[in-house]
């Protein structure tokens, strides 16, 4: 049975540092967007963050770019596509959070489970961030850009959306603001000691930028702002 294309409306390929890339794309009609990161790595191969389905045309874009090397499924809510890239590349090893791997195995064969299954030979680092129910996040951080790989842990929405999205928004208070939600501080975080440990494995790392799924991306002095995030959500 041939598989039916989900097909949002997307950005252009973006390129952030010599080997980190972007795509910005729509999500189920809202204003509301999501973003794929793909980093190349020193080997020339690639690997590809939260994946969207794409138009032949940008896929030879990437083809160019290298050879998909890892498809990352990275938490519960960002999966639904990555299906797509593991029967286009089907060498690549697909690695998904454990919230989402039997879902995606209805669709595709999923090679591992993060973060045990994550590749130790390579610049990129991989962590899941613990104390969260349903979440199960992985965090990425690529030491060459000193960029930090985020999905859902953070929101920066800056942009004018609908009068629904944006009492939204303020409500959950990721309308202007860097940092987690307050679904993230009420509902997902379920153990804070965990979470904690988390947070500070991550602040860690040396990285300057920070990539989330959702806003706009942070180009330098990611450390502070994701600390004065966390510490507003009570989380030190």
């Amino acid at each position: 049975m041939k598989q039916i294309q989900n097909m949002e409306a997307y950005d252009e390929l973006k390129q952030l540092a010599p080997d980190v890339f972007t795509v910005d794309s729509d999500w189920e009609g809202m204003t509301f967007r999501r973003r794929m990161t793909i980093i190349r790595l020193k080997t020339g191969k690639l690997l590809v963050h939260s994946p969207v389905n794409l138009r032949d045309e940008t896929f030879a874009r990437l083809d160019a770019l290298g050879s998909v090397a890892y498809i990352v499924a990275p938490n519960a809510f960002h999966s639904s596509e990555a299906h797509y890239y593991k029967v286009r590349y089907p060498r690549a090893q697909l690695l998904a959070s454990r919230a989402c791997a039997a879902d995606i195995e209805k669709r595709a064969k999923v090679d591992g489970l993060l973060p045990e299954a994550w590749p130790r030979n390579i610049e990129v680092e991989c962590l899941e961030f613990q104390g969260t129910r349903m979440l199960a996040e992985n965090v990425f951080f690529h030491q060459p850009s000193q960029t930090l790989i985020l999905t859902d842990l953070v929101f920066h929405m800056q942009h004018e959306s609908n009068a629904f999205e944006r009492c939204f928004f303020k409500i959950n208070r990721i309308y202007r603001r860097f940092g987690p939600s307050n679904i993230f501080r009420y509902f997902l975080v379920e153990d804070r000691a965990r979470a904690e440990e988390s947070f500070h494995a991550i602040m860690k790392w040396d990285f300057d930028r920070v990539i989330m799924s959702h806003g706009v991306i942070v180009e330098a002095g990611g450390r502070d702002r994701m600390r004065q995030g966390f510490e507003e959500m009570g989380i030190r």
